[in-house]
């Protein structure tokens, strides 16, 4: 399945996604979306704000649906094809590192902000997967202060891990040998999604893996043991450095050196 396991796909509203968010919250936009993605589903991931439960409890003249505790499976009237919305929820850890959380249940979310060893007992008590997510330092810019855990504190913490995220919307290109690279020397598998806060860029990093949906326990165990095994395949489309810069409303003072050197890809 092909499942784009970071998306938040309605948090913003700006010229460039012509999006409002009264138009994303429903379901028979945003699922046609998904399947002109050519995707089989994704993982909707919030900060506690429960927008899985907003999005699922909507209602929809052109899906019916079938739901779990943890994930709502959506199936086309006229074609039968069927999508996922998996729950997710991205947790910021010891003040500003982001990690994602898969897998939980309805009407549950984990405490923001806690220690990084509290989040990971909540996720393994849960059964959870737990992703560091971001976790690079981010390009164009080449910040590691924000939200990104980095290489050391990762390999520090990676018995926390099923994996880290190695590339998403926010990344300008990483090559996949540099992905394999850096897999080797942290000891986890490298996920990618797109991060998508419209719908422009949901799709353009996803994994092709194996979900089994016949339960909520069954969903919540295959995720995890395919993520940490590194049983999946991934993709990303390249992202325009310049572009990222623009339609993320970056200050034309990070753009003026990039055009200067030319940094784009």
């Amino acid at each position: 399945m092909k499942i784009d396991i970071h998306t938040h796909l309605f948090t913003r509203w700006t010229p460039w996604t012509l999006e409002p968010d009264f138009v994303n919250r429903t379901q028979d936009f945003v699922l046609p979306k998904i399947e002109e993605k050519g995707l089989d589903g994704i993982a909707l991931v919030n900060f506690a704000d429960f927008r899985f439960e907003i999005f699922v409890g909507g209602h929809s003249e052109l899906y019916s649906a079938k739901h779990l505790d943890n994930a709502s499976v959506f199936k086309n009237r006229e074609t039968g094809k069927e999508v996922v919305v998996i729950k997710g929820q991205e947790l910021p850890v010891d003040e500003r590192y982001h990690v994602l959380l898969l897998g939980d249940e309805m009407d549950s979310a984990a405490e923001s902000g806690v220690p990084l060893e509290r989040a990971y007992k909540f996720a393994r008590n849960k059964g959870l997967t737990m992703i560091a997510d971001h976790a690079l330092p981010r390009h164009p810019l080449g910040s590691a202060k924000d939200v990104c855990i980095g290489v050391d504190r990762l390999i520090e913490n990676k018995d926390c891990f099923h994996a880290f995220e190695a590339r998403n919307g926010n990344y300008a290109n990483i090559t996949e040998q540099e992905i394999c690279d850096l897999e080797k020397k942290i000891g986890l598998p490298a996920t990618v999604g797109s991060d998508c806060h419209d719908l422009k860029r949901l799709g353009s990093s996803y994994l092709d893996i194996e979900v089994d949906l016949s339960s909520a326990n069954n969903l919540r165990d295959s995720l995890a043991t395919n993520i940490f095994s590194g049983n999946f395949v991934r993709y990303s489309e390249p992202r325009n450095r310049f572009a990222y810069l623009v339609q993320s409303g970056k200050h034309i003072a990070e753009l003026v050196p990039l055009i200067i050197k030319g940094k784009f890809s």
